[in-house]
C-alpha cells in the first residue's frame, strides 16, 4: 500500500442513487480500488471522508493517498477516471 496506494472512491450524496453507482462499480473487477458510499446527511465524518455532499444527485472523489481528484458527477466519468478492469 505504501508504494502503490488503493484507489478510494468516496461517493456522497443521495442514498437513493448509491444502487446504481454500486451496481457499475460492481461491473469490473478493480481488487485495487476501495468504494464508500456515504449518504448527504451523515455528519461527523472523520476529516478524509468528511467530502462535500452535493446539494442533489451524487458525487464522487477518486483518491490515492491522501490525493484526490475533483468530483464527478457522473457514472461514465468515474470509470473514466479509475480506468478499466484487471
Amino acid at each position: 500500500e505504501v508504494v502503490s496506494p488503493p484507489t478510494i472512491v468516496v461517493v456522497r450524496g443521495d442514498p437513493s442513487a448509491f444502487p446504481s453507482w454500486r451496481a457499475a462499480m460492481a461491473q469490473a473487477y478493480r481488487p485495487n480500488t476501495f468504494t464508500l458510499m456515504i449518504p448527504n446527511v451523515a455528519n461527523h465524518l472523520p476529516a478524509p471522508l468528511n467530502k462535500l455532499a452535493p446539494p442533489a444527485g451524487v458525487n464522487a472523489y477518486v483518491c490515492a493517498g491522501v490525493s484526490c481528484l475533483a468530483p464527478v458527477d457522473s457514472i461514465t466519468s468515474l470509470d473514466a477516471l479509475i480506468g478499466p478492469s484487471v
